[in-house]
């Protein structure tokens, strides 16, 4: 299911580069409740803004539709694309798993001991014993 929904986000992010503020405000008007529903509460805020900024259109003084301001779109994509990113590494880690330990099939040798051990006593400036 989040996956699914991230892939709406994911298709909304990339409409926006490709196609622009008019592309993005149509189709994900419904995104926002269906993340909020999953608990995605922060996507669902940034899907929303997203959408909002898109289709937020000013008006001059004789009616006449004029650009809305870029930053604040900008801002909103750039918000989007980074939390999508983040939230996309944060599932992904989590389904792995780390290994379960192998187990010690074989076990060490014994420690020497210094009555088993061959003694070599070597003093400072005389050859090691045996050479």
């Amino acid at each position: 299911m989040a996956e699914e929904l991230f892939a709406r986000v994911r298709r909304l992010v990339e409409l926006a580069v490709a196609e622009g503020r008019r592309a993005v405000a149509e189709p994900a008007h419904g995104d926002g409740f269906s993340l909020r529903r999953t608990r995605f509460q922060v996507a669902a805020e940034l899907t929303t803004t997203l959408t909002t900024e898109a289709d937020r259109r000013a008006r001059d003084a004789f009616g006449r539709l004029s650009d809305a301001d870029p930053d604040a779109y900008a801002w909103a994509w750039l918000n989007t694309a980074v939390h999508l990113a983040a939230t996309e590494r944060t599932l992904i880690q989590s389904t792995w798993h780390s290994p379960a330990p192998a187990p010690l099939t074989a076990s060490l040798p014994p420690p020497e001991t210094a009555a088993s051990s061959p003694t070599h006593h070597v003093h400072a400036g005389s050859p090691p014993v045996g050479y």
